[in-house]
């Protein structure tokens, strides 16, 4: 049972590492990354590998800081004497 549920979290990140890249290229018009090899390193270690390129990222970019920002603190709540009419 491990074999598939391996697999799934493979995929899975394989699919967040090609969506950070296509941000990474939409914000900075490039992509710092090397090209991919057949061997990958383990889970735990391309997952820290995208955490650090999320942050190099936001360091680049006041935009992804702000949807970083965003994405912690919650978006700002609407005055409620506003949308009573």
């Amino acid at each position: 049972m491990d074999e598939p549920l391996d697999k799934v979290a493979s995929e899975t990140i394989d699919l967040l590492e090609a969506r950070l890249r296509r941000i990474e290229y939409a914000v900075c018009g490039e992509v710092q990354r090397e090209t991919l090899v057949n061997t990958k390193p383990a889970i735990a270690t391309r997952l820290a590998d995208m955490e650090r390129s999320l942050h190099q990222l936001a360091v680049r970019s006041n935009v992804v800081q702000d949807l970083l920002k965003l994405r912690t603190y919650g978006l700002p709540r609407c005055d409620k004497s506003l949308t009573s009419v």
